[in-house]
Protein backbone atom coordinates (compact mmCIF):
# COMPACT_ATOMS: atom_id res chain seq x y z
CA UNK A 1 0.00 0.00 0.00
CA UNK A 2 1.49 3.44 -1.22
CA UNK A 3 -0.39 5.13 1.48
CA UNK A 4 1.17 4.11 5.22
CA UNK A 5 0.00 5.86 8.24
CA UNK A 6 -0.14 5.75 11.63
CA UNK A 7 -2.10 6.97 14.76
CA UNK A 8 -0.37 7.37 17.98
CA UNK A 9 -2.47 8.29 20.31
CA UNK A 10 0.02 8.39 23.28
CA UNK A 11 1.68 10.74 21.26
CA UNK A 12 -1.45 12.74 19.88
CA UNK A 13 0.32 12.68 16.40
CA UNK A 14 -0.54 11.25 12.94
CA UNK A 15 2.19 10.50 10.66
CA UNK A 16 1.66 9.56 6.73
CA UNK A 17 3.83 8.73 4.22
CA UNK A 18 3.04 8.46 0.53
CA UNK A 19 5.41 6.32 -1.72
CA UNK A 20 4.21 6.06 -5.02
CA UNK A 21 1.04 6.82 -6.61
CA UNK A 22 -1.04 7.19 -4.15
CA UNK A 23 -5.05 7.11 -5.02
CA UNK A 24 -7.64 9.52 -3.94
CA UNK A 25 -9.33 7.02 -2.00
CA UNK A 26 -6.00 5.78 0.26
CA UNK A 27 -6.73 9.37 1.04
CA UNK A 28 -9.87 9.64 2.23
CA UNK A 29 -9.50 6.54 3.38
CA UNK A 30 -6.83 8.17 5.76
CA UNK A 31 -9.27 10.74 6.42
CA UNK A 32 -12.16 8.78 7.81
CA UNK A 33 -9.73 6.92 10.07
CA UNK A 34 -8.53 10.03 11.55
CA UNK A 35 -12.19 10.64 12.30
CA UNK A 36 -13.38 7.24 13.39
CA UNK A 37 -10.17 7.07 15.54
CA UNK A 38 -10.75 10.95 17.38
CA UNK A 39 -7.19 12.19 15.58
CA UNK A 40 -7.88 15.34 13.96
CA UNK A 41 -7.01 17.18 16.74
CA UNK A 42 -3.89 16.02 16.99
CA UNK A 43 -0.68 17.10 14.82
CA UNK A 44 -0.22 15.51 11.54
CA UNK A 45 2.94 14.78 9.19
CA UNK A 46 2.21 14.28 5.88
CA UNK A 47 5.47 12.89 3.96
CA UNK A 48 4.81 13.27 0.36
CA UNK A 49 8.56 13.20 -0.90
CA UNK A 50 7.99 9.90 -2.88
CA UNK A 51 5.03 10.62 -3.80
CA UNK A 52 4.44 10.19 -7.53
CA UNK A 53 2.24 11.43 -9.76
CA UNK A 54 -0.42 13.85 -7.81
CA UNK A 55 -3.83 14.42 -7.51
CA UNK A 56 -5.87 16.28 -9.98
CA UNK A 57 -7.19 20.08 -9.00
CA UNK A 58 -10.91 17.97 -8.29
CA UNK A 59 -9.34 15.90 -5.84
CA UNK A 60 -7.46 18.29 -3.93
CA UNK A 61 -10.30 20.57 -3.76
CA UNK A 62 -12.44 17.99 -2.12
CA UNK A 63 -9.63 16.88 0.31
CA UNK A 64 -10.13 20.88 1.09
CA UNK A 65 -13.35 20.62 1.39
CA UNK A 66 -13.38 17.76 4.18
CA UNK A 67 -10.76 19.82 6.06
CA UNK A 68 -12.63 23.16 5.88
CA UNK A 69 -15.71 20.84 7.23
CA UNK A 70 -14.33 19.30 10.15
CA UNK A 71 -12.51 22.32 10.85
CA UNK A 72 -15.99 23.97 11.58
CA UNK A 73 -17.22 21.23 13.64
CA UNK A 74 -14.11 20.47 15.73
CA UNK A 75 -10.25 21.67 16.28
CA UNK A 76 -7.87 20.65 14.20
CA UNK A 77 -4.60 20.09 15.21
CA UNK A 78 -0.98 21.69 13.01
CA UNK A 79 -0.30 19.84 9.74
CA UNK A 80 2.67 19.78 8.32
CA UNK A 81 3.31 18.69 4.82
CA UNK A 82 7.11 17.66 2.89
CA UNK A 83 7.32 17.67 -0.49
CA UNK A 84 9.76 16.63 -2.63
CA UNK A 85 10.05 18.37 -5.65
CA UNK A 86 8.93 22.32 -6.35
CA UNK A 87 6.35 20.70 -8.78
CA UNK A 88 4.76 19.54 -5.87
CA UNK A 89 4.61 22.89 -3.88
CA UNK A 90 2.09 24.62 -6.26
CA UNK A 91 -0.78 21.81 -5.77
CA UNK A 92 0.02 21.65 -2.33
CA UNK A 93 -0.33 25.51 -1.72
CA UNK A 94 -3.93 25.56 -3.66
CA UNK A 95 -5.12 22.29 -0.56
CA UNK A 96 -3.70 24.88 2.08
CA UNK A 97 -5.48 28.06 0.43
CA UNK A 98 -8.51 26.11 0.13
CA UNK A 99 -8.66 24.36 3.55
CA UNK A 100 -8.98 27.56 4.94
CA UNK A 101 -9.36 25.79 8.54
CA UNK A 102 -8.15 27.23 11.65
CA UNK A 103 -4.77 25.73 12.61
CA UNK A 104 -1.24 26.39 11.03
CA UNK A 105 -0.08 24.67 8.21
CA UNK A 106 3.17 24.55 6.57
CA UNK A 107 4.77 23.22 4.00
CA UNK A 108 8.14 21.71 3.74
CA UNK A 109 11.18 20.50 1.91
CA UNK A 110 12.61 18.02 4.25
CA UNK A 111 11.31 16.17 7.15
CA UNK A 112 13.68 17.12 9.88
CA UNK A 113 12.22 20.60 10.16
CA UNK A 114 8.86 19.70 9.77
CA UNK A 115 9.29 17.65 12.63
CA UNK A 116 10.67 20.40 14.63
CA UNK A 117 8.25 23.04 13.67
CA UNK A 118 5.63 20.63 15.28
CA UNK A 119 7.78 19.97 18.35
CA UNK A 120 8.48 24.30 18.53
CA UNK A 121 6.50 25.56 21.19
CA UNK A 122 4.00 28.14 20.06
CA UNK A 123 3.05 26.13 17.08
CA UNK A 124 -0.04 26.02 18.46
CA UNK A 125 -0.51 29.61 19.47
CA UNK A 126 -1.91 30.97 16.07
CA UNK A 127 -4.91 28.62 16.18
CA UNK A 128 -8.06 29.99 17.31
CA UNK A 129 -9.67 26.93 17.52
CA UNK A 130 -7.28 25.24 20.24
CA UNK A 131 -9.41 28.30 22.72
CA UNK A 132 -11.65 26.77 25.18
CA UNK A 133 -14.59 28.43 25.67
CA UNK A 134 -13.08 31.47 26.47
CA UNK A 135 -11.80 31.97 23.30
CA UNK A 136 -8.56 32.58 24.20
CA UNK A 137 -5.46 31.78 22.23
CA UNK A 138 -3.14 28.88 23.58
CA UNK A 139 -0.04 30.10 24.82
CA UNK A 140 2.86 28.88 26.54
CA UNK A 141 6.09 27.61 26.09
CA UNK A 142 5.42 24.63 25.22
CA UNK A 143 4.47 22.87 21.84
CA UNK A 144 1.30 22.00 20.94
CA UNK A 145 2.36 18.27 21.37
CA UNK A 146 3.49 18.76 24.83
CA UNK A 147 0.54 21.16 25.59
CA UNK A 148 -1.88 18.67 24.23
CA UNK A 149 -0.03 15.38 26.12
CA UNK A 150 0.55 17.67 29.27
CA UNK A 151 4.47 16.99 29.27
CA UNK A 152 7.50 18.67 28.64
CA UNK A 153 9.52 16.30 26.25
CA UNK A 154 8.20 14.91 23.29
CA UNK A 155 9.10 11.58 22.11
CA UNK A 156 9.18 9.48 18.71
CA UNK A 157 5.81 7.83 17.56
CA UNK A 158 5.93 5.13 17.32
CA UNK A 159 3.77 2.67 15.27
CA UNK A 160 0.35 1.26 16.89
CA UNK A 161 -1.21 -2.00 16.06
CA UNK A 162 -5.16 -1.81 16.07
Amino acid sequence: MPLIYSVSRRDRLVTATARGEVSAEEISHCLVAMVEQGALAYAKLFDATELQGGFSRAQLLSFATFSKVQGGLRRLGPLAIVIGSPAQRARVELFVRRATARRPVRVFDDLPAARRWLDAPGTCSVIASTAGPSGRLATGAQSCRQRMLGSATTRPAPREEE
